[in-house]
């Protein structure tokens, strides 16, 4: 079957048969669009490998993603996301179970001891976690230092993340994402509280969003920040809600899911990868495309934030996708120009989705007209352009003329 491979549209492609399968029967008996089924399999991969993977360029890079999923509630957003990271949450149960075992052993094993400078007490258990749902600042650097293996921000509804966040902003806890995003330190320092610091952090933030809700995320300078810049979303074109069927997921899917995620959390063991010679070509003509387009006049502050981004990113899907290859076969510690091909069309997508938020954003018309000119550059025709955008094929010429004639 021949997979779409247009910016609209996540790509199936890139995946191994056994993980297309997984993807299309989920989508199937969910009766949902499977770009939220394909971005709930990148964001718990990525959450999965977590800081044992690293691909090594001019910068390193950890494969840390911040997803959002947006549709309007009932468009089946949150299952995918469930669905891929349920054996995570099984992992931090099972965590869960012997800290508890160990901490009742430390208690008694101290009860009734006296603290006294010649007696050397041994550590008090730590609770390794990997996913964290409602966290304060402290709590989320306590887990980064008890699982240097990193941790996503998970949330069903990420409204409720960004609310939080507007509360904890006064402490710094919105600059410290962003540098743990950008791979620098993770930092907390509180009056009588002993300090945190995490030198290699990774923290995903993954959840879902509802559409209507986009405007309230510009609030607090992230939309000046370039915050919303670091976040994926994931929209798909959806014109109705799926219906109830009584059909479930075969087993044997769910069995596939287990093996994906645990041997891409089991399996890696600080694995260090780096770019081919011609993938490492094709990753330099995507950067360049972005300082040009950063450059052309008209575009938007947000799509100039977002394109300065997908450098970043691009290698970050690259490096998740060859790990996933990993698991069905021997792929090496090199990533080809196939899978960079591949990452740049993902890439593509959250480019284009980016530009539908910043509509939600801004309220006007003014990044409609700087997605038909970026679809323009991008060698689309005016007619597909129109169809993309949901504008006539008339206003789509008068923008793109406008633009060529310097009155833009």
């Amino acid at each position: 079957m021949k997979i779409d491979q247009s910016i609209r549209k996540l790509s199936l492609e890139p995946f191994p048969d056994d993980v297309q399968h997984i993807i299309r029967e989920c989508a199937r008996v969910y009766g949902t669009n499977p770009d939220f089924w394909v971005s709930g399999l990148l964001a718990a991969s990525s959450s999965a490998i977590g800081t044992h993977a690293v691909l090594h360029t001019k910068y390193d890079n950890y494969p840390s993603l911040w997803v959002a999923l947006v549709a309007p509630s009932g468009y089946g957003k949150t299952e995918p996301l469930k669905f891929f990271y349920a054996p995570l949450h099984n992992i931090d149960g099972k965590n869960f179970e012997k800290y508890k075992t160990e901490l009742d052993e430390y208690r008694e094993k101290n009860k009734g001891r006296k603290s006294n400078a010649s007696q050397v007490k041994e550590e008090e258990p730590k609770l390794e976690q990997l996913i964290l749902s409602d966290a304060t600042p402290e709590a989320t650097g306590i887990a980064l230092q008890s699982n240097p293996h990193g941790v996503t921000l998970f949330r069903d509804e990420l409204i409720g993340f960004f609310k939080d966040l507007k509360r904890y902003n006064i402490n710094g806890e919105q600059q410290n994402l962003l540098s743990a995003f950008s791979g620098s330190p993770y930092k907390v320092n509180r009056v009588n509280r002993p300090p945190i610091f995490v030198r290699h952090p990774f923290i995903n933030i993954v959840g879902g969003l509802q559409s209507d809700l986009l405007k309230e995320l510009a609030s607090d300078s992230r939309d000046v920040s370039g915050f919303l810049a670091r976040i994926l979303f994931v929209m798909p074109e959806i014109h109705k809600t799926p219906l109830y069927t009584r059909e479930e997921l075969p087993d044997s899917v769910k069995v596939e899911r287990n093996k994906l995620i645990h041997s891409l959390h089991y399996n890696l063991k600080y694995e260090d990868f780096t770019l081919s010679q011609e993938a490492h070509a094709a990753y330099e003509s995507f950067y360049n495309k972005n300082k040009h387009l950063n450059n052309l006049k008209g575009y938007s502050d947000h799509m100039r934030m977002v394109n300065s981004k997908m450098d970043i990113h691009v290698l970050r899907i690259a490096l998740v996708l060859h790990c996933i290859q990993l698991v069905y076969e021997d792929k090496g510690y090199e990533i080809s120009l196939q899978t960079m091909r591949h990452a740049i069309k993902l890439a593509e997508y959250f480019r284009f989705t980016a530009g539908k938020v910043g509509r939600y954003l801004t309220g006007t018309q003014i990044d409609k007209k700087d997605l038909i000119l970026q679809l323009s550059r991008m060698g689309h025709g005016q007619r597909k352009i129109a169809d993309i955008v949901g504008v006539a094929q008339p206003y789509v010429s008068q923008v793109i003329n406008k633009h060529l004639s310097g009155n833009s």
